[in-house]
């Protein structure tokens, strides 16, 4: 029982970013698609791997990465590894951008991934055209504000979920009298 009390303190973090991939991905892939509006809907994932990035090493973020790279990879229909190529990526460019900037307001935090998910609809959408299947004008116009700004408020709740699994509040002690 010790070993695992030890276990689970080492590595209480990644267990708990581990839980949140699965819940969001089992949130991007169920219950979201109830709440599609011009069937749009917020990419949680993507902005999970972003929070990622900001929260934990390089290492333990590629390898969040990667999963979800192949758990997109596998649900999606572009080809396989395309989804893992690009959200490597963006882990790169969201922890060059967090080494670089000063990113502790979530106002900048939500600038920047609002700039990575434009570019990741800009992206997906480029290689939609490469591979003969183009989306018309006005309609990519629409998805990539539009997913964008639907995955901003979600992305809020994420951070703070992040900030509340990562910092927890510790209890007042009763030997303070």
């Amino acid at each position: 029982m010790m070993i695992v009390r030890y276990y689970f303190r080492k590595y209480r973090i990644q267990i708990y970013g581990f839980l949140i991939l699965l819940f969001a991905t089992s949130l991007q892939c169920t219950l979201l698609n109830y709440f599609r509006i011009i069937n749009i809907k917020p990419d949680i994932m993507l902005a999970t791997l972003v929070m990622f990035s900001f929260f934990y090493s390089l290492r333990c973020s590629l390898i969040f990465s990667l999963l979800i790279g192949i758990f997109r990879d596998v649900l999606g229909f572009l080809p396989f590894g395309f989804n893992t190529i690009i959200c490597v990526l963006w882990v790169i460019l969201a922890r060059e951008i967090f080494q670089r900037l000063s990113i502790e307001d979530k106002l900048i935090r939500c600038i920047t991934l609002f700039i990575i998910i434009v570019l990741n609809n800009l992206t997906l959408n480029c290689f939609m055209f490469i591979i003969n299947k183009p989306i018309p004008t006005g309609i990519l116009l629409k998805v990539i504000f539009l997913e964008s700004l639907f995955t901003l408020p979600l992305s809020l709740m994420i951070y703070k979920i992040f900030i509340f699994l990562l910092n927890p509040v510790k209890s007042p002690s009763i030997n303070r009298l």
